[in-house]
């Protein structure tokens, strides 16, 4: 539910914050916002309880914790599922970013239609997100995390294929559906995988996996647009790169035994 919730909030609030400004002032969007981070901390403070029993929590000043939560840095695996992971995200960005341009400048979608795209999109990742659960007792996440990245790098080169070949809209539109279906179910394998690595302080793991994926997808969303927007292929290009890399690191790190089969 956490990785449905993480993957599909980036695809939709770009809609939500269009139709915003369509009634207001471009600062109505950060009025809301406040808005929400008021609302989300009042009610973490008023109605979540400490859920960490007493024995296992981190003492001491907040820079202890912050030194703890680095000292994970020092886990070479952990390490590379985090960059895997963000890498991950950094493909989903890649499409949020140049999405726009893609089928409303390139393609000349209307505004409806590309808001209903954006719809299915988060549909897509919702669904894809839940899959890995039905399979758990019939396939390890290795093999899954393994096939899934394998078949979105496909995709991925399926897409930079089709600027050559068929170059059509409905092509292109079959194909980033069928991407953020498996974005959605990697956001799942992926986290799954690290939170489960046995590790202490998971509160730092989470930290360290949210930073990890923000920061990767906050770097390839101006680096598609710098690649140029007159077509898809920098996107699809951007997409392909960020998920083969991290196949690589998830194929390095299953043959060195570090992921359980």
């Amino acid at each position: 539910m956490l990785s449905a919730v993480n993957g599909i909030f980036p695809v939709i609030s770009p809609i939500i914050g269009g139709y915003i400004i369509k009634y207001v002032e471009w600062q109505g969007v950060f009025i809301l916002l406040a808005l929400i981070g008021f609302i989300v901390s009042l009610a973490i403070w008023l109605g979540i309880k400490e859920t960490l029993p007493f024995a296992s929590r981190i003492s001491g000043s907040p820079i202890n914790s912050i030194i703890e939560m680095f000292s994970l840095l020092k886990n070479t695996k952990f390490v590379k599922l985090v960059i895997a992971s963000g890498l991950v995200y950094g493909g989903l960005f890649s499409y949020i970013s140049a999405s726009s341009f893609v089928f409303q400048n390139y393609f000349h979608m209307n505004v409806a239609n590309f808001g209903f795209l954006y719809a299915m999109n988060g549909i897509g990742i919702a669904i894809g997100s839940a899959i890995p659960g039905l399979l758990a007792t019939r396939v390890s996440e290795s093999q899954q995390i393994r096939f899934v990245l394998g078949s979105t790098f496909m995709t991925a080169l399926a897409l930079i294929s089709s600027w050559f070949l068929f170059n059509s809209l409905l092509t292109v539109t079959i194909l980033v559906l069928l991407m953020v279906f498996q974005f959605g179910m990697l956001f799942t394998l992926t986290t799954s995988v690290i939170m489960n690595l046995s590790l202490k302080n998971s509160g730092g793991i989470s930290a360290l996996l949210g930073l990890s994926q923000n920061a990767i997808g906050g770097i390839m969303s101006p680096v598609v647009g710098v690649m140029g927007s007159q077509t898809y292929l920098p996107m699809a290009i951007s997409i392909a790169g960020c998920i083969g890399l991290s196949l690589i690191l998830f194929l390095k790190i299953n043959s060195s035994n570090q992921l359980k089969q």
